[in-house]
């Protein structure tokens, strides 16, 4: 994976391509480019980044989706499910066992680790894609 290509996207509400996206849009372009899976948008369940509780209900509608499995060890390509506020409002793609990449307001899209402060203590769970 061609991990550059993304780094240079910027943060953009509710975005769905290469001039912006959020981090479900993200999510969305890296499955699609790069495994060729499409997943929905979910566009049109929240109206705005501050929409919390319909972020939190579009990422519990993808968990249940039939073509995710929770797993304990992350691998490549998995996501990776945060929590902000308290709730799952956030996503990201693993790289590694450790690494993942994901959209943030402020910071764009960014390489961390989650072994990191900042989220050790907010991952909610991981999933896999199971077809």
């Amino acid at each position: 994976m061609d991990i550059m290509k993304y780094i240079k996207i910027p943060f953009k509400d509710r975005g769905r391509d290469e001039n912006g996206v959020d981090c479900f849009g993200l999510v969305q372009m890296i499955y699609q480019d790069e495994f060729k899976i499409q997943l929905p948008s979910y566009i049109e369940m929240y109206a705005n980044e501050k929409d919390k509780k319909a972020i939190c209900h579009a990422i519990n509608s993808e968990k249940k989706l039939s073509g995710w499995l929770e797993t304990t060890t992350p691998k490549f390509g998995n996501l990776i499910i945060l929590n902000l506020l308290g709730r799952p409002l956030h996503l990201g793609v693993m790289l590694d066992e450790n690494t993942f990449i994901h959209c943030m307001k402020g910071k764009g899209t960014i390489i961390e680790n989650t072994t990191d402060i900042s989220w050790r203590n907010r991952i909610n769970g991981y999933l896999k894609w199971k077809k």
